[in-house]
């Protein structure tokens, strides 16, 4: 699905506003149009560790298409 959505995953790292995030500590934060209902949004929260990924269903969302986080600090973000 990430592909479909337009977002690089390898697993371990991600790729967002033309950076690569690898820190085991990074997530992402993204909404994206659905790619089979183009009236519907997907939120991705995506963490390179476990962690992450929990720690991104509590933090506030700023008001961007996009935000990366490290230990649950926004570090970058973009529309």
């Amino acid at each position: 699905m990430a592909d479909r959505l337009g977002l690089r995953f390898d697993g371990a790292s991600f790729e967002m506003g033309g950076k690569t995030y690898a820190h085991e500590r990074d997530g992402l934060a993204c909404a994206r149009v659905h790619p089979d209902a183009d009236k519907e949004m997907i939120l991705v929260l995506a963490g390179n560790s476990a962690v992450e990924t929990v720690r991104l269903a509590g933090i506030d969302l700023e008001f961007r298409v996009w935000q990366v986080t490290r230990a649950g600090k926004i570090v970058a973000s973009g529309f």
